[in-house]
């Protein structure tokens, strides 16, 4: 006889297979309890707790008096490279730098796999988030409404690309960021959007070295920000350890 773990996981296993035959969207509704009890075979009680363990995997998410969604999170957990337990809840310049070696080892090549591969209907949603990104430079908003928009147009490079895997990668390394930038500088702001311009261009005209050298340079202007602010957060620091033990 199968223990209560066992079933648990093996009524879990179903509910992702009913999600992946029926090509189930992130918002979708899953049936109610009763009928989905009932198509699976299981008891309701398996069926609470499987949808238990699926919620906290970001598979499904469960939505009071509403019924129970398949997860726009696409079963990414929240902090999926541990950054919180490496540099702390706040993140700071050192992560930003090792985020941007990272997003420079990656990022170039996805957006050249995109001008290879965008469809025109992707090319016409890609502009459309350029615009957002361009609106919310010139904005009186938050830097963090400009850094949404900044993450979304690079998140759908992303999808451009064709490949099931980067499009999870990229969202997984965009929602790190927001750990590391405490602070947007304006200047860099209206930079990195003017690059932006040259690399959706590139890539709607299907042009992947350009829209390659294009991300290079976009991701290199953002590590240079960061070098520059990493050296004067040292500076400051040493400024406050001469002024601490030489006075």
């Amino acid at each position: 006889m199968k223990s209560k773990k066992q079933l648990t996981d093996d009524a879990s296993e179903q509910i992702i297979q009913l999600i992946l035959d029926n090509n189930m969207q992130p918002g979708e509704r899953l049936p109610n309890e009763a009928n989905l009890a009932k198509m699976l075979g299981i008891g309701r009680s398996t069926l609470r707790e499987a949808v238990r363990s699926l919620e906290s995997r970001n598979i499904l998410n469960v939505r009071q008096g509403s019924g129970t969604y398949v997860s726009d999170k696409r079963g990414i957990p929240e902090d999926p490279l541990g950054l919180v337990f490496m540099y702390g809840k706040d993140g700071g310049v050192e992560l930003a730098l090792e985020l941007m070696e990272v997003r420079l080892l990656l990022e170039p090549e996805i957006a050249s796999m995109a001008a290879a591969r965008i469809t025109p209907e992707q090319e016409k949603k890609l502009l459309r988030l350029h615009e957002m990104v361009l609106a919310k430079t010139y904005s009186k908003d938050d830097y963090t409404d400009h850094l949404k928009a900044e993450t979304a147009y690079h998140g759908y490079i992303a999808e451009c690309s064709g490949n099931g895997v980067v499009k999870n990668l990229i969202p997984i390394i965009n929602s790190s960021i927001s750990l590391a930038i405490t602070t947007w500088d304006a200047e860099l702001r209206e930079a990195v959007t003017k690059e932006h311009t040259v690399l959706t261009r590139a890539i709607c005209r299907h042009d992947a070295l350009g829209a390659k050298f294009a991300m290079i340079a976009h991701l290199t202007r953002s590590r240079e920000f960061y070098i520059a602010a990493k050296a004067e957060k040292e500076r400051a620091q040493e400024i406050k350890y001469l002024k601490k033990n030489c006075n």
